[in-house]
């Protein structure tokens, strides 16, 4: 401990046999000074590996390879929670804890209360500006602008929201199947078509309708082969010109 630093004497007497140092005990309090050099030195403990562990991200593969861009979320995700931000998770798993501490609290404790912000705002600092690291130019560049407001747990569950969800959709966009016993066929081919264009507004591409009427087409049940055959051999076949034929067959099986 530096004992210069916290204004202690060494050999525990003081000037004057001690007096002086009972004499200025008994006139001063404990103030902020003090307790803000106090929680200096138990940060200097913490760094030295007294109570705390020092975090050093491990990256274990070419930091190209897990940059975000909007696709393969999942994979990214699995990726920066196994080789980047192994020791970082702390401060993602959970709500930002509370550092407040009791009005009668010693000086000790708000020291340690202290150090102990001080220390879980580095490590949050450092798990943001990690994840930044590992977002293609444009989501740096968007996301970078909200440090002061955002914590890493944020920036991590928004990116979740954001990208997560949007997989979800393009999964189940590729594994929809149009099934007879559900509800019509018409209704679950407006259901699909729903999850197209969503994917098409979000991704800004044009869109390919053609691709998305040999979709539905191709997840047609066994049962509906003779209508896919003639309807695959239409020159032009829109979104409501299909939906339209399916609704009539649907009609005709039921009457």
């Amino acid at each position: 401990m530096d004992t210069e630093r916290l204004g202690i004497d060494p050999s525990g007497i003081g000037r004057n046999d001690g007096e002086e140092g009972k004499e200025m005990k008994a006139q001063h309090q404990p103030n902020n000074d003090y307790m803000l050099r106090y929680a200096e030195h138990l940060m200097k403990e913490a760094k030295r590996g007294d109570g705390y562990q020092v975090v050093t991200p491990k990256v274990l593969v070419d930091v190209d390879n897990l940059r975000l861009n909007g696709k393969h979320y999942g994979t990214w995700r699995c990726s920066m929670e196994e080789h980047v931000l192994d020791n970082l998770r702390g401060v993602l798993n959970g709500p930002r804890p509370s550092f407040v501490v009791e009005t009668d609290a010693s000086v000790e404790e708000i020291a340690r209360s202290m150090a102990a912000e001080e220390k879980w705002n580095e490590y949050d600092t450092l798990c943001f500006h990690t994840i930044l690291n590992h977002l293609c130019d444009d989501l740096f560049l968007h996301y970078s602008k909200r440090r002061k407001e955002t914590s890493a747990k944020q920036l991590w569950d928004e990116l979740q929201l954001r990208f997560g969800a949007h997989e979800s959709r393009v999964q189940k966009y590729m594994e929809f199947d149009l099934l007879e016993e559900e509800e019509p066929m018409w209704v679950q081919a407006q259901e699909m078509g729903s999850l197209f264009f969503y994917l098409v507004r979000c991704n800004k591409m044009e869109i390919d309708e053609e691709f998305h009427v040999n979709a539905i087409i191709s997840k047609l049940p066994p049962s509906w082969e003779d209508v896919c055959i003639e309807l695959m051999r239409e020159e032009h076949l829109p979104v409501t010109k299909l939906i339209h034929r399916l609704i009539v067959e649907q009609q005709s099986r039921i009457n």
